[in-house]
């Protein structure tokens, strides 16, 4: 039963069973779209994430200490096998080490705000804050169509 298997994948405590995860989430469900919107101000950048409700989400590991907010929506969050439910409006802070499975009970407005002294593009700012993984069960033609679904996300750019 899809519910069944995705409760216990959720509660998993390891990078091996939020990779298995990933790979059913690949496998069993509706490609999910998201909206990101960048903003860059002098020494911050800022990153909004926006998802539909219903959908299920695995993050990176985010490298370093940052803050963010939950500006709009529900979302369960596992960390470590461990659920917490944030209702907007939240504010709270990333640790390093967390890597988040997330299940949104309501469309979702997320933003996190990362220092930027040296005026780098949201790319570079991803690299340096969180670490690549990449997850051994996907082939690389997987990997293929998820750049396709990546390259499908609704990008907008605010800057002072």
């Amino acid at each position: 039963d899809l519910l069944i298997m995705t409760e216990e994948l959720i509660h998993t405590k390891s990078n091996e069973g939020i990779d298995t995860l990933e790979r059913f989430i690949f496998d069993n469900l509706e490609p999910a779209l998201e909206k990101l919107t960048h903003t860059f101000t002098p020494g911050l950048y800022s990153r909004r994430w926006e998802a539909d409700a219903g959908t299920l989400w695995v993050t990176r590991k985010h490298l370093s200490r940052h803050q963010f907010v939950i500006l709009k929506g529900k979302v369960s969050v596992w960390v470590d096998g461990e659920e917490t439910i944030y209702e907007a409006p939240y504010h709270g802070i990333t640790e390093p080490g967390t890597r988040r499975i997330l299940y949104l009970h309501s469309d979702t407005c997320w933003t996190t705000f990362h220092a930027n002294p040296e005026e780098l593009n949201e790319d570079e700012i991803v690299e340096l804050i969180t670490e690549v993984h990449d997850n051994n069960l996907f082939s690389d033609e997987d990997e293929k169509q998820l750049n396709f679904v990546r390259s499908h996300i609704e990008k907008q750019y605010l800057s002072n």
